[in-house]
This record gives C-alpha cells, structure tokens and sequence, in this order.
C-alpha cells in the first residue's frame, strides 16, 4: 500500500472512532471496482453486505441542478460592463415551480476505507434533517408549505403547495457528522403554478396551441399529439409558467414534428422540392404561448441555463434550417419551393405568439385602453439561435429563427440573445375600419433591461406600427441591420386619424445602454430589404462631414464612419448603424385638391452611445402631430389658398418631427403659392444640440444645402457638430406607396425616414 492510500486510511478511521457516521442505514449508488478511483451510479443499500460498511462519507454538496445555478452566478460571472457578451448582468434567486417536484438531495459522497480509492454518492439517508424558514431565519413548519415531507428529508424530493410563493431557505443539515460537514442551504424562490422543465421535449409543453390550427401548415392536435406521445405530463400542458432546470440543446428530435416539411405536406401545397423534407416551416412559434382573458400572463424563468439551438442540418441531431420562405408558401408569389436566388426573410420564432389578428381595441374615445393587459416575462436565460450576422451560409437557401415577437406587453430581464434571424419583435398593429371609420389599433409596451443581445442575422429590436419598447441597462450589438427599427404607421389625414398619441412606435435606450453596430451594409437585413444602395449614398454623404470646409468642400472634419481598411479614406469602412424610424406603406390619396401625405408617428430615442457619454439623439417623427392634422382638416373643410397656405406653414413652423428638423430651402410649391422658408437646423434642446439633422440622404441634395442656402450653419451649430458623438439623417421620398409623387412630385415631405448612426468622431485624415 501506498503511503498516501495508508494516510488516507488512518484519516478515515480517525474519522469513524470520532464523529462520521457510517452508512450503513443509507442508499447509495453501487460500490465501484476495488484498486481504481471511481463512482458509482445505482441505488443499492449500504448494508446489504459487509464488504460495503468500509464505505464512509467524507463530505457533501449542493444537488447538481442547483450547483449549476451558483457556478453561474458567481461574482466573477456577473458584470455590467458593457461587451462582456457571455454573461449575465445581475443575479436572482434560484426559482422552483412548485406544479411537480424536484430532486434537491445534496450529493454526499463516501469512500472506501479499505483502499481509500473507490467512491460512491449517497442517494438518500436518514441522518438528514431538513428545515424551511424565512429569509429573516424564522423557521416554518415544513407541512404548511411543501408536500411529501417525509421524502423531502430522506430523499430530498422538494413539492412546495399550490399557492405557496416566495423566497425561503431550505436547509439540510447531516445529523451524524458534528464536525466538518456544513448545512447545505438553498436560497429559493417559488413560482407558484410554475413547471419545472428538466427535459428539452417538456419545453415544447410552453406551447398551448394544441387544440387549434396555429398556423396555415399545421393540423389541429398535431402538437398535443406529439407531447401526449413524448409522455409530457397534462400539468405541464396546461401550464403558464416554466423554470428551466438544467441546460437544453434543441434538435429536431425535440420539437413537434409538424413543425418541419415531409412529403405529405409539400404535396399538399404544390410543392415537388423533395430537398426541403426535414426543414423547418417558415412562419411557425416553436414554443408559441397565447395569451388570452383565461391566461394573461407567461413566463419563463432560466435559472441562468441555456436554450441553444443544435447543430444546423436535417436528420436527428441537428437542428433545421428555413428553406421556404412563407411568402412563396402561399399568396401571389406561391411558387415551388423558394425560387432562385431570391433571400429567405425568415418569420418563424422560438418564443411568442403570433400577432395576426390579436389585440385589436377601438379608439372610440380618449379614455380607451391600448392593449390587452397581457404579459410575457423571460428572465435569467441564455439563449443561442443557428442565423447570426457572422453565420456562413448562403441566405437564398437557408435562414433561422428570431427569438421572440409578441402582440402583447412583455418584459425581458436579465438574458443573453444571440445568433437569431433578428431579436425582439414588439408586434404593434393599427388599421383603419372602413365600416365604423375610425383606426383600430394594438400598443403594446415591451420593457428589456440588463440584457445582452448580439450577433444578429437581420435588426435586433422592432418596434412595429404601434406601442412603446423601452430599453434599460442594456448591451446590444452587431446586427446584420439597424440595431433599432421603428416601422412607424402612416397617418392617412383623410380619414379619421383618432387619438394620434396611442397611435405612436416608440423605441428608447436609456443613458447606461452601451450600443455598437458597424455595418458595411451589404448583407442580412439591408440586403433582404434593397437597403445596402441607401448604405452607400450614406457613406458618401460622410465626405461633407469628414472633409475640411473649404468655399468648395463643406466639411466639418468629423465622420461616422469606421475604416477598417487602412486606406484614410473616410468614404471607406462601416457604419455604426445604431436606428431607423421607417414609415410603413402609406395609401394616402389627398382629398379638395390637398395632396395625400404619409406621416409617420414614430421615434428612436438613444440615450447613450460609447464611453459612457450621455448623448440625447432623437428621431421623432410624432412631436407636433395634432397642430398639423388640425390644419389639414381646416383646409380639406374649406379650400383657399389662404388655408391652404396656413395648412404648408404649419408643416414647417411646427416643431413636427422630420419636417420640422429638415425644413425645405427656398423650394417653391407647385400650386400653392408658397415658398418654403430658407431654415436648416441643426436640432435638439436649446443648451446641447449634439447631433446633425439632414433633409437628404444624396450627396448632390445636401450639397446644394451647405453651399446655396442662406440659413447655413451658424457657429454654434458647427461647434456642436466637431464636439458630437452621433449623426442622425433625415430622408425624405422612401415610401412604397408614391400617389404623392404624381400629386405633388416637389413635395419632399412625403413619407420621411430618419436614421441614427453612433461613432461620429474627429476624423484626423
């Protein structure tokens, strides 16, 4: 014998005459082979033979599934500093559902005082003793708040009751050892009506359209019948709240298989590309939870595990991919399969629900609510996807899943997002309803703080045609778009607009968001949407930012451009594409000779950009909105010129988003008698105008603008200029309805976008 298997012996003696226990009235997993170090895993009693009382324990620790949580939330795992991309912000509770019962016993190991080599792990005992109290220390009688006690003290099986929510400890102390072995304590926080998901196939259980068609290529049941054939217990199908115990790759194997092409499927929608068996369908919610008036509320606790979608393919083991966009699925560009070479838009998500036709309220008067009181919480979860900004695939054949959309309020916390088609989709919605003449509108608000999202294939966050999204404390980068998309509805004028305010698509970045996204603009989103010509048009403009000024060149020695190859040329490089406030389709037709006009209520608020610097930069496309409509209404009431003329005057004196931060220059309007007022402004509050307001995106419009007009820059605005850390540009004429191009071509009011790029810095070339 070795002198270190004959220290090891003495000790354990030692430990046997003094205060160890041994154990012989406990089970543990079956004595592992004599001479090598090992443990072992199967339940047998430890004393079924005399060979096995030479087994004694040595110590123990917390169950696995909560020693992942502690690993994780260590203090040199939790930061808030900013493009630490792999972990979380903040910590949290460890969160139990108490719905069914979870295995907390803490793993006592023993060993072998024979040889002081063989190990094995005590799986239940009787010299436990288990105590539940408050977080202050008052203990609480164990029946009042959980099931099964006896099993909870000899086997660790924890089932808090129905009802029972909460932060408590949970204690477990060992009762034969006095000496060395600490209380094992669990700091815990009940969900009450939570699940606890230890499996990847429970998590398809989130999903509770299984009794309804949730999308044109699923049948009725088909998922029900897959989670009844997975043995998915009722409670968790009918569950509102999941908390993830443990770490979950997905493949196909772990979803419903109606979620993916087979060949009955293509047949049935006309479709002879075999190749697509085994993707997945475009347009479906893998884990889609409806909200309604019964079921108000979800969510998901991740204990700060993780979600990642498996190794892209088709087959078991792998996850697919997209390979039929929805849109030649059905519709009037059906076609078989995805025609060649056009992009797949992916719109299948993990999380959510679909928004089509939910949410609807009637703005019939001021005092309306604008949106179910529903919510959707993640919180503390790590998620990966299969479609980033970095994936090398080609996207006219293969695209992934965004991570969530919902119609409704939700609340993102705490979570890591990356390599998704796109992020979070606060799905909005407004219509006009020609049948009682008035919009119907959905305002959700979607509030994501101390969340890292990066890594994108396509925009991170989208605020669609209504609602608010507030981010706080959060760090998003690299997009293969705009980080922040606001796709704002157009106000039809001639119709009855409404309460204009509930109407609005808000996005906000507070001031401790740290935002980076260089682009150069030449694939994900801006390719899927034509974009990457508006990229280039961009980049030129930046030569009257970078430039000297000179009679010839206007310039101001700044560019918000980064160069990454070595060239010093300020038209070379990416762009730090930080939001876009976009209109949607307008189809406004003009009424009493007053030309129809789009007007986008929307806005990007960014806070903060780089180095910790408070910047206010600002698109909003909403302020002033009521003054405007009110002098259409008066013109179209009572055409003049003279109302008409008050109706053109309001559009630039009023402080009304783009047309009010680009005012035309000396522009004459056809047929209004009108000149428009020589104005260009650098804009913001009074005391800090910190970024750059443009009425163009084309090199040769603003031009014109720096060396024609007499309103010019004043020096205040230049030095605000050379000092600012952004630049926001506003464009007019983007729009894909062009009535009033026909009605009024000179007009370049019509259907405004504006943009926000951050990195705006001393170009020193």
């Amino acid at each position: 014998m070795t002198k270190r298997k004959m220290a090891m012996k003495s000790l354990l003696v030692l430990s046997v005459l003094g205060t160890v226990a041994l154990a012989s009235c406990q089970k543990e997993s079956s004595s592992g082979t004599s001479g090598a170090s090992n443990v072992s895993t199967s339940n047998t009693s430890a004393s079924s033979s005399s060979s096995q009382d030479h087994f004694v324990v040595t110590g123990w620790s917390y169950a696995s599934v909560y020693q992942d949580y502690v690993n994780a939330t260590k203090d040199d795992q939790i930061t808030t500093e900013k493009k630490e991309l792999y972990q979380f912000m903040t910590k949290d509770p460890f969160h139990i559902g108490n719905l069914n019962s979870l295995n907390m016993f803490p793993l006592i190991v023993a060993v072998n005082v024979a040889n002081g080599d063989d190990t094995k792990i005590i799986t239940e005992s009787d010299d436990v003793k288990v105590k539940l109290s408050s977080l202050s220390g008052t203990e609480l009688a164990l029946e009042d708040y959980l099931e099964n006690v006896d099993a909870l003290k000899t086997k660790g099986i924890v089932k808090f009751k129905s009802g029972v929510s909460g932060e408590y400890l949970l204690t477990f102390a060992y009762t034969a050892a006095t000496s060395f072995m600490h209380d094992i304590v669990y700091h815990v926080e009940v969900v009450d009506g939570g699940y606890n998901v230890t499996t990847a196939n429970e998590l398809v259980a989130m999903n509770n359209q299984v009794g309804s068609e949730p999308n044109l290529y699923i049948e009725a049941n088909e998922i029900k019948n897959w989670l009844n054939a997975k043995e998915i217990p009722e409670v968790a199908q009918n569950a509102d709240k999941f908390i993830l115990q443990g770490d979950f790759t997905i493949n196909s194997e772990n979803i419903p298989d109606c979620f993916m092409w087979d060949q009955a499927d293509l047949t049935a929608n006309g479709c002879t590309k075999t190749d697509l068996i085994g993707s997945l369908k475009d347009n479906v919610y893998i884990y889609e939870h409806a909200l309604s008036e019964d079921n108000p509320d979800f969510a998901l606790y991740g204990n700060f595990h993780r979600i990642v979608l498996g190794t892209p393919g088709m087959g078991e083991g792998k996850f697919p991919y997209i390979m039929w966009d929805r849109k030649f699925v059905t519709g009037s560009q059906k076609a078989d399969g995805q025609p060649t070479g056009k992009l797949i838009n992916s719109h299948s998500t993990l999380f959510g629900e679909d928004p089509d036709g939910k949410g609807y309220l009637l703005s019939t008067t001021a005092g309306d609510n604008v949106c179910q009181p529903y919510t959707s919480t993640i919180k503390d979860l790590y998620c990966t996807g299969n479609a980033g900004n970095d994936t090398t695939f080609d996207p006219t054949l293969y695209g992934g899943p965004s991570w969530f959309k919902s119609p409704f309020n939700s609340f993102i916390d705490n979570c890591i997002v990356n390599t998704f088609s796109s992020g979070v989709d606060n799905s909005g919605l407004s219509d006009y309803n020609s049948s009682n003449g008035y919009y119907e509108f959905r305002c959700p608000t979607c509030d994501i703080v101390n969340t890292r999202m990066y890594n994108s294939y396509s925009l991170m966050i989208l605020g669609y045609r209504a609602g608010e999204t507030n981010i706080k404390n959060c760090d998003i980068r690299n997009a293969g778009g705009p980080l922040l998309l606001a796709t704002a509805p157009d106000i039809d004028m001639t119709k009855n607009v409404g309460h204009l305010n509930y109407r609005r698509v808000d996005i906000n970045a507070d001031a401790n968001c740290g935002l980076e996204n260089y682009s150069d603009g030449t694939k994900g989103w801006f390719a899927e949407n034509g974009a990457s010509v508006m990229v280039a048009q961009y980049k030129l403009y930046n030569k009257f930012l970078s430039y000297s000024p000179t009679a010839s060149t206007p310039g101001f020695n700044v560019s918000f451009l980064k160069d990454d190859s070595g060239s010093g040329d300020p038209s070379v490089g990416k762009i730090d594409f930080i939001g876009l406030v976009q209109p949607d389709a307008s189809d406004a037709e003009g009424v009493a000779g007053i030309p129809g006009i789009g007007l986008p209520l929307g806005s990007v608020n960014v806070q903060t950009m780089g180095e910790g610097k408070i910047i206010s930069n600002i698109v909003d496309q909403g302020a002033g909105m009521q003054t405007v409509s009110d002098a259409f209404y008066a013109a179209a009431a009572a055409p003049s010129d003279a109302s008409t003329a008050a109706y053109v005057n309001s559009l630039n004196t009023t402080d009304f988003g783009v047309l009010y931060a680009a005012q035309l220059q000396g522009a004459s309007v056809t047929g209004m008698g009108v000149v428009m007022p020589p104005v260009f402004k650098a804009v913001g509050s009074d005391d800090d105008v910190n970024f750059i307001a443009s009425d163009a995106s084309t090199c040769a419009f603003m031009a014109d603008r720096f060396t024609g007009g007499t309103g010019g820059w004043d020096a205040k605005a230049l030095a605000q200029i050379q000092s600012a850390k952004m630049v926001t540009i506003y464009g007019f004429g983007r729009s894909e309805n062009n009535n009033w191009q026909t009605s009024f071509p000179t007009y370049k009011g019509a259907a405004p976008y504006g943009v926000i790029f951050g990195g705006l810095h001393t170009y020193l070339g």
